[in-house]
Parts: structure tokens; sequence; C-alpha cells
């Protein structure tokens, strides 16, 4: 497709995409309180380091295989290694920090919604690939109108961040299964590929690129941490409320990039 309509189409998807992002904030800090704020920032704060670490930039080195060196069962399967890999981390890190058990759930739930996401991501780089922009925006679009219901009808309705956070489980698992994976047969067979020689290949090219945006997130997160530790979660929330609106536009700057 022309880069008009590409561009055009990630414009509109990563703009709802990153409206839904601030809505969930502004969800959590109208209807419920700056705690439930803190925590669900925590649970970013938390996972995010470690999933850019062991995310690779994968789908930025899938895009740009143009030779197609590897094929896209081997950028998959290298993935789900990867992020398996990060969800023991977290689940280290959790253990050691003793938080209540409210705080767990979430942040495990966040987690893995994440690490779910990480799994779309990398079939977004082999569309990505062959420039139909329109079908990841498309994704994006569906994520953030069922993000903005689900997390609405969990806050108001059941007031519990635990149910919304499950939903957004439940969404990160059916856009993958229902629509991305789906999406990424137009472009190549889905079978997984376990290759230790081309994993090892993968790993020693991407992990320069990993090691970046996982000290990039350290530097947006480690104020959200010293904030926990010596605050608490509600001072963790406001000051999440204040600087979203930052992250969210840088958020999006990054996405069109």
């Amino acid at each position: 497709q022309s880069l008009k309509v590409n561009f055009s189409w990630t414009i509109l998807g990563n703009s709802l995409y990153a409206f839904s992002q601030w809505y969930i904030v502004f969800i959590l800090a109208k209807f419920g309180n700056p705690e439930l704020v803190g925590i669900y920032s925590l649970g970013l704060a938390i996972s995010a380091p470690i999933l850019m670490l062991t995310g690779l930039q994968l789908r930025t080195v899938q895009a740009t295989d143009q030779a197609s060196i590897y094929s896209f069962g081997t950028y998959l399967s290298l993935r789900i290694i990867t992020s398996s890999f990060s969800m023991i981390l977290i689940l280290i890190i959790l253990f050691f920090l003793n938080y209540n058990e409210q705080k767990n759930i979430v942040i495990i739930l966040i987690s893995l919604s994440r690490v779910i996401d990480t799994l779309s991501d990398i079939t977004f780089g082999l569309i990505q690939k062959y420039e139909r922009m329109d079908l990841i925006s498309q994704s994006r679009i569906i994520n953030s109108l069922l993000t903005i219901l689900m997390i609405t009808i969990s806050i108001i309705y059941f007031d519990s961040l635990i149910i919304g956070c499950l939903l957004l489980l439940l969404i990160s698992i059916f856009m993958f299964l229902a629509i991305d994976l789906r999406n990424a047969r137009k472009f190549s067979s889905i079978k997984l590929k376990f290759d230790i020689t081309s994993h090892k290949k993968l790993v020693r090219l991407s992990l320069p690129l990993g090691i970046v945006l996982m000290l990039a997130s350290l530097n947006t997160n480690i104020p959200r941490y010293l904030i926990e530790y010596f605050l608490s979660s509600k001072e963790l929330g406001f000051f999440t409320a204040i600087v979203f609106f930052i992250t969210g536009g840088q958020t999006l700057i990054t996405a069109l990039t």
C-alpha cells in the first residue's frame, strides 16, 4: 500500500491505542482512587523493563529482514522462549519484593497480558514487513475499543482493578489468537521452528537493541520505583496521573517511528 495510506492507518490506530491507555488511568482515578492508579502503574513499571530486554526488538529485526533469512516460525518461537523467561523473572522479583496479595495479583495479570501482547508484536513485524499497516492498525483499534469497554465495566460496575486486569488479559489472548495470528497467516505459515543455531544468531544480533530499550524503560520507571518504595502507591498514583500525558505522547511518537 502507499505511504500515505499506511501513514494514515498508523496515525489512526496508534492514536486510539494511546487514548485507551490514558483512559485506563483516567477511569481508575475518576471512579477508583489514587492508590489503584499507583498499583496499576507499578505493574507496568515492573514488567516493562524486563519485557523490553527479553523482547530484543524482534519486531524491528523481522520487519527489516527483507531477505527472509529467518522464518516467521523462528521469530515467534524465540519470542515465546524469551517472553516465558521474562515471566519467570517477574515472578522471582515479586517473591523478593513481598507485596500484598492485591498488588501481586495485579502485577502478575498485567505482566501476563503484556507477555501475550509481545506475541502479537511478532505478528505485527511480519505484517509490517509486507507494508500492510492497515491490518496492524485495525487490530489496535479493536484492542483499544475492547479495552475502553472492559475497563469501564470492571471499575464502574465491579469496582475491581483485579477484574479489570483479568479482562485486559483476556482481550490480549483474544486479539492474538483470533485476529493477529489470522492476519499473519496471510503472509506466512504459522509453524513454530525451534532452531537453537538460528536463535543464538538472532539473540546476538538483537540483544543490544533490547538492552537499549530496557535502559530507556528504566529511565522512565525508576522514579516510580522510588516513589512506591519511599512513599506509597497513593503517591505513585498522583505521580502517574501527572506524567501520563507526557509518556502517552511519547508512546504515540515511538509507535509512529
